[in-house]
């Protein structure tokens, strides 16, 4: 009797258990009536100007080339990094100026069209 009363009371801890408090900031800051993933971030401080993205490249190797295809083959790390406002929230709900996004939200999210020019495969 005892191990089916465990199993019962563990089963509502885990149906029980609460959304962290960052998790429901982000659900509330990108709720789809808010938070448009569709239209570019205003620009800042200037909020008419252009959203101005700071891109980072670390080249990690290069090759093979090859001369009769014109190929070059390369791997690179690519940082990109951009303010937007529309994701600020009050400090003091958190106790944090900075809080991580985890990948589940990416698709939620504006993020730069990146392209490289002459690009084959990218």
């Amino acid at each position: 009797m005892f191990p089916a009363v465990y199993v019962f009371i563990s089963c509502l801890l885990v149906l029980g258990r609460s959304i962290s408090a960052e998790d429901k900031l982000l659900r509330a800051i990108l709720n789809e009536s808010v938070y448009d993933v569709a239209i570019r971030p205003p620009g800042y401080p200037d909020p008419d100007g252009a959203c101005v993205v700071e891109i980072d490249l670390l080249l990690n190797s290069v090759g093979p080339v090859s001369n009769m295809e014109m190929e070059l083959t390369m791997s690179l790390y690519l940082r990109q990094e951009w303010i937007d406002p529309r994701l600020s929230y009050n400090e003091t709900e958190l106790l944090k100026s900075s809080i991580e996004i985890s990948h589940r939200y990416l698709d939620r999210l504006w993020i730069p069209d990146l392209f490289f020019t002459l690009g084959k495969e990218s």
